[in-house]
């Protein structure tokens, strides 16, 4: 770890960063930073767990400093038991007032170094769900990612279904219109089975264009015609030609100003958003950069 400490009085104080802040990588850099990085490596930077948090500080996984929600005052880095070693505290003075009220601890606030990332809440080392990470994004399957981690069976399934919500994430946030004069794009309802009685998944709109192979898949929640057209408007260029099923076309296309092309059946697929939206995903990092990917859309895709 950093120590950015300095003597006052005799007494040297805590630190207020995991890393020097010259040493978070920018965005722009993190891709290529990562770009083809082995597993030998990547345990490299991240064993033991101490340099597993200084990795996830470098690549804003987790917060690289921390200011007090009860003050504001910038807190500071502390060593305390437990998987990570550290913890934010601020050390502002406790009025009077507060400890006669009840309060005990003699600093403002604390808080785990966890706190807003996607580590928050987690019984496992930093090392462990960044190996995780790395395994997943290498298209590693879940049993053997198990053996190479601490996760559970449970565990597993858990984090693989949040990679593919980052990697949906990622899908919605880079999908840009597809087709234009002379393109063919079809397009179709990716039917879901229902997974308990009164309870769907949303309605996917599956497009794809066929000379380039591009995929958009919309989400609708509350599926009804008029939603239909709004989002074929947004995402299919005029002048394409569309092929479609027979139950999209009834559902309000044959109401569009497109040519259309019609099949006889449903497209039928058992598939959930989640997984579509993560071989969209894979298929754009790839070559080694799957990892990358992850790494770089993780912090904006989390949500605490």
């Amino acid at each position: 770890m950093v120590d950015t400490s300095n003597t006052e009085g005799g007494k040297i104080s805590s630190r207020y960063y995991i890393v020097r802040p010259e040493e978070v990588i920018s965005w722009d850099e993190r891709l290529s930073k990562l770009h083809g990085l082995t597993y030998d490596q990547l345990l490299q930077l991240i064993s033991p767990n101490e340099m597993a948090v200084e990795f996830a500080a470098r690549y804003s996984l987790i917060s690289n400093s921390m200011k007090c929600k009860r003050c504001g005052q910038m807190m500071l880095l502390w060593s305390r038991n437990g998987l990570d070693g550290l913890q934010w505290r601020c050390m502002h003075v406790v009025t009077k007032q507060e400890r006669r009220s009840g309060r005990k601890r003699n600093y403002c606030s604390s808080l785990s170094i966890r706190h807003g990332s996607i580590f928050h809440g987690h019984h496992l080392s930093i090392a462990d769900i960044i190996e995780f990470m790395y395994l997943w994004a290498q298209n590693y399957k879940l049993h053997e990612i198990r053996l190479h981690t601490h996760f559970s069976s449970e565990m597993s399934v858990a984090w693989a279904d949040y990679m593919r919500q980052i990697a949906s994430g990622f899908v919605e946030a880079n999908q840009t219109p597809i087709g234009g004069p002379g393109s063919v794009v079809e397009i179709g309802r990716l039917i879901l089975y229902k997974t308990r009685i009164g309870e769907q998944h949303p309605y996917l709109i599956g497009m794809v264009e066929r000379e380039t192979e591009n995929c958009i898949i919309i989400a609708i929640e509350d599926y009804t015609t008029e939603r239909l057209k709004e989002e074929v408007l947004q995402w299919i260029l005029r002048d394409t030609i569309l092929i479609s099923d027979e139950g999209t076309y009834i559902d309000g296309l044959n109401q569009l100003d497109y040519p259309i092309f019609i099949t006889e059946t449903y497209v039928e697929r058992a598939h959930f958003e989640g997984y579509i939206r993560e071989f969209l995903f894979r298929r754009t990092f790839r070559n080694g950069d799957e990892f990358a990917g992850i790494i770089l859309w993780a912090p904006l895709l989390h949500v605490s």
